[in-house]
């Protein structure tokens, strides 16, 4: 088990770097094809407005914040046994890669991350089998943590994005 929860922050910085790679490009796009205006005009105004004085550099920065947290989470897991936080982000992260594919639907074309959620999926739902069978909390407990999880997640999210764009505005 000690040896699995590496797998956490390996298959984030793979995910990762394809939206890092990817996003400002993908935005530019965006701001220039009128058919994402045309055939999406309430979710296309959210969606550029959210990403508005975009920077590649400050979202690697947010992105790094985020690894250091897992790779604290995962210390925490590998040294002292605490296994539910880090079984949390998994579940967590697993259902982040889930929304980048509906995402990609919804919209009806390539969005980063996509491609690493396709290949990260089977892995992660795989893990979560192994894992699952290897702890011993009970589905209330492991529900109730993936919650709050979920919860600290968006909060955590919202303060980083934030942060971005007085980052950003600074620049």
């Amino acid at each position: 088990m000690n040896e699995i929860v590496w797998i956490l922050p390996v298959i984030f910085m793979f995910h990762d770097l394809e939206e890092i790679v990817f996003m400002e490009r993908w935005i530019q796009r965006l701001n220039k094809e009128q058919s994402f205006f045309i055939h999406h005009p309430k979710i296309s105004t959210k969606v550029l407005n959210s990403f508005k004085g975009f920077r590649t550099d400050s979202f690697a920065f947010s992105v790094s914040i985020i690894y250091v947290v897992l790779i604290f989470c995962t210390l925490l897991a590998y040294f002292y046994k605490f296994y539910l936080l880090w079984f949390s982000i998994f579940c967590v992260f697993t259902i982040h890669l889930f929304i980048h594919c509906f995402q990609a639907i919804i919209l009806k074309s390539y969005i980063p991350a996509l491609v690493t959620s396709i290949i990260c999926i089977p892995i992660c739902i795989f893990i979560i089998k192994i894992v699952s069978s290897y702890i011993n909390y009970n589905a209330l407990s492991i529900t109730i943590s993936i919650l709050i999880t979920s919860l600290v997640s968006i909060v955590f999210l919202i303060m980083l994005s934030k942060f971005r764009k007085k980052f950003n505005s600074k620049i």
